[in-house]
C-alpha cells in the first residue's frame, strides 16, 4: 500500500512539475519566436509582464517538487522494509 501512495506521489509531483515547466518553456519559445520573427519591432508583451508570468510558472513547477521528494522517499523507505523482511524470513 506504500508503494503505491509513494508512486502516486511521484506521478503527481512529476505531473505538476512537467506542467510547469512546459508552460515556461512556452513562454520563452513565444519570447525568442517574436525575436526571430522582426527584431527591430517593439515587443507586443510587456518585458516586465513577460518575466512575472515565467517566475510564476517557475513557481507552478516547483510546487511539484515536494510531492515528487515525498513519494521518492517513500519508496525507498518501502524497498529497505522489504529487504528487511525478507532477511529475516
Amino acid at each position: 500500500m506504500s508503494r503505491l501512495i509513494a508512486w502516486l506521489l511521484i506521478l503527481i509531483g512529476l505531473a505538476i512539475a512537467g506542467v510547469g515547466l512546459a508552460l515556461v518553456l512556452s513562454e520563452i519559445n513565444a519570447m525568442y519566436a517574436h525575436v526571430l520573427d522582426d527584431a527591430m519591432a517593439t515587443p507586443t508583451v510587456d518585458e516586465q509582464d513577460r518575466s512575472r508570468r515565467i517566475l510564476l510558472r517557475v513557481g507552478l513547477a516547483a510546487l511539484g517538487l515536494p510531492p515528487l521528494l515525498l513519494g521518492t522517499v517513500l519508496s525507498h523507505r518501502a524497498r529497505i522494509r522489504r529487504r528487511h523482511a525478507r532477511r529475516r524470513a
